[in-house]
């Protein structure tokens, strides 16, 4: 008996065609969307190249002051933000316009145009400064008063071959100490508290010459000591601690750095003297050297009117001339007015960011930036 060929049904038929026409489309959906993660990729590759060679521009610049000489330098290809344009920058000095930024942080906009493997784009530069303060703030607003005016020490130029540095330990505890065992051999009523609280104090650094190991004048002797003073019945009572003697060649010494706690919570005025010994050799000027009184943070915090008086009275210069080279974080006293000894203000930059557009873009959002690229300045 001869048996019937099977074949397909016509719902069989459109079932399989369905599955096909299905599993083409994904196919083709899949290769589609490979080619054009691949041309993305190659985008972002280049834009990103164009961002490395940005930062890379920037990378030796960390205050304001650096962007303003390699924007002049640069020949006008940079442009600077100005309320809600651009403009380009031209002439032999240009100043940073702050925009409004939404974090309310430290942040100015520069924008130029940057090329990368014959592509070009727009590159837009967010720099961020660090909110260095000084203490007390300066007499300005805004921006400005987040900016850093006074010379900071950092720790590279603290601990270098030219400088000293002289260090406060227990000196105040131990003239404490002695200054209750004079006191009490003529009254036992007067309190340590008492004393602690009524001393005054002078801070010396004194320079003298020194003999290196050969017998030659190579050196110099920086001496820091306190004189710390009671007065009580008409007497005045008297004890000098040595901070450190610091050995240093001449040709070394530029710096030198005194980080010192408050006395007490009463004491309004501390005295900094600077001298140099009679038998410096001649042409020695104090005003070669730059002096950082340092005031430290302590448990025991000085008044708010606290100030520093800087005497000359003993050495070679005027006041006038050496308090150009004292730099403090205290109230300076100067006569009978007070300020701050500042410097050049620096805008420190914190943080680098770049965000690069297409060269026709003129709305820079998320929506429309290729890549972004951020580093930090570290300071």
């Amino acid at each position: 008996m001869k048996r019937k060929a099977d074949g397909f049904s016509l719902v069989e038929v459109i079932i399989a065609v369905a599955v096909l026409a299905v599993t083409v489309m994904f196919l083709l959906s899949y290769f589609s969307g490979a080619n054009r993660y691949a041309n993305w990729g190659k985008k972002t590759q280049k834009a990103d190249m164009a961002a490395q060679s940005v930062v890379e521009e920037l990378a030796s610049c960390t205050t304001m002051e650096q962007v303003e000489n390699m924007v002049t330098a640069s020949g006008g290809s940079w442009k600077v933000a100005s309320g809600a344009s651009w403009e380009t920058v031209s002439g032999s000095s240009w100043e940073v316009i702050a925009t409004p930024d939404p974090s309310g942080d430290n942040a100015y906009y520069l924008t130029r145009e940057v090329s990368a493997d014959d592509t070009n784009y727009k590159a837009r530069v967010k720099l961020d400064f660090a909110p260095y303060e000084a203490t007390p703030p300066p007499a300005a607003t805004g921006q400005a008063a987040k900016f850093n005016l006074y010379e900071v020490p950092q720790l590279e130029d603290v601990y270098s071959k030219h400088s000293v540095v002289l260090e406060e330990t227990d000196q105040t505890a131990s003239a404490t100490g002695e200054l209750v065992y004079q006191v009490y051999q003529d009254d036992r009523s007067i309190s340590k508290s008492t004393i602690e609280n009524g001393l005054k104090r002078t801070m010396h650094i004194h320079i003298l010459p020194y003999a290196d190991a050969s017998g030659g004048n190579s050196l110099y002797l920086v001496k820091g000591y306190y004189e710390y003073l009671f007065e009580n019945a008409g007497r005045t009572y008297k004890s000098e601690m040595p901070i450190k003697d610091v050995k240093i060649e001449k040709d070394n010494l530029q710096k030198i750095y005194l980080f010192y706690r408050p006395v007490n919570a009463l004491l309004e005025n501390d005295i900094l003297d600077i001298s140099v010994d009679s038998s410096m050799p001649a042409g020695f000027n104090l005003t070669d050297y730059a002096f950082y009184p340092i005031l430290q943070k302590d448990s025991v915090n000085p008044p708010s009117n606290y100030q520093l008086t800087v005497d000359t009275s003993g050495g070679t210069v005027t006041s006038a001339e050496l308090l150009k080279k004292v730099f403090t974080n205290a109230k300076l006293a100067v006569g009978t007015s007070a300020g701050l000894v500042t410097r050049k203000a620096e805008a420190r930059i914190a943080k680098v960011t770049v965000e690069i557009y297409y060269e026709d873009e003129t709305v820079f959002n998320e929506e429309n930036r290729i890549v972004m690229v951020q580093t930090s300045k570290g300071v």
